[in-house]
């Protein structure tokens, strides 16, 4: 295991598994537009590194609060916050680049 102090500092590997994102949804939408800029940007730096493949965790957040469970992929997503709105930018640009983007739901 290597730890380093950048994310963006990491080694190049077969896939990079970005979970380095603020989870707490209120605390993010606090941040405004300047939270999903930063986040955008560090993808984007990720993004550029030496990995064959990245997986990025975004949220089922995305859906809404629609009370249909299970989601599925074609679901009508929510892109009514800041929050929403940067997980679904970080999404296209990692499916864009061939990667794969994985919307979780709550964790325990």
């Amino acid at each position: 295991m290597v730890t380093v102090e950048d994310y963006r500092h990491a080694p190049g590997g077969d896939i990079l598994i970005h979970l380095a994102q603020e989870p707490d949804r209120a605390r993010f939408n606090a941040g405004g537009a300047e939270a999903a800029n930063t986040a955008v940007a560090m993808l984007e730096s990720l993004l550029q590194g030496p990995w064959e493949r990245v997986v990025y965790a975004s949220s089922a957040a995305v859906y809404g609060d629609t009370g249909a469970r299970p989601a599925r992929v074609s679901s009508v997503v929510d892109a009514g916050d800041d929050y929403n709105r940067c997980k679904l930018a970080c999404e296209a640009r990692v499916l864009d680049r061939g990667g794969v983007a994985a919307r979780l739901a709550n964790l325990y």
